[in-house]
């Protein structure tokens, strides 16, 4: 078998499994009452940050009705990301002295998600946004975000279990107070030994 044929056989496999796992995901809601429908399809919208989500445009989608001629709202677990632990809150001030460093990292599982704020109280920093997997035996890492600057904002949803944060190097004349917030579903927030 030449290795056209062997990669066809390997996309076919794969695009045949992926529409199996769809038609599995695909379940209609038990029917309470006579539906009155139009059929929805899903738009996947893609918002300014480059996320995608899925939406429905409410007049297309299907309208199902209890018994007392209510509407029953409808749920498609799209968008929603379920979380196996509370929610939590730290806040963490770090001082560099003139050419100073640090590396602070949130510990998350993967499919987890934090938004964060830092800023710099006066002066200027390098930074670093990267994750990398426990195993300190690998080289891997994601960098998510560098550049140079005195703040920065966002969400990380870790794609694997590890460590993800931040790099900074003080770039004023002087030192500087950094100050981190993080809000969401983390083990802990670390520092880093460089």
């Amino acid at each position: 078998m030449n290795r056209a044929s062997i990669v066809f056989l390997l996309a076919a496999a794969v695009l045949l499994s992926l529409l199996f796992v769809l038609a599995q995901e695909v379940e209609e809601p038990s029917v309470v009452a006579p539906l009155k429908s139009i059929d929805a399809n899903p738009v996947a919208v893609a918002t300014s940050r480059g996320v995608v989500f899925e939406q429905y445009d409410p007049s297309a989608v299907n309208v199902r009705y209890d018994e007392f001629e209510s509407a029953i709202p409808h749920a498609v677990g799209k968008n929603y990301i379920p979380a196996n632990r509370s929610l939590k809150s730290e806040t963490v001030r770090v001082e560099l002295g003139l050419d100073e460093s640090v590396e602070y990292k949130v510990e998350m599982n993967g499919g987890d998600s934090v938004v964060y704020e830092w800023k710099v109280l006066e002066g200027n920093v390098y930074y670093d946004f990267h994750g990398h997997p426990h195993h300190e035996e690998t080289e891997f890492f994601n960098r998510y975000n560098e550049g140079e600057g005195n703040q920065r904002s966002g969400t990380i949803m870790a794609a694997f279990t590890g460590q993800h944060g931040w790099f900074w190097l003080n770039l004023s004349q002087g030192p500087v107070v950094i100050e981190l917030n993080v809000s969401g579903f983390f083990d802990k927030i670390v520092e880093i030994e460089l």
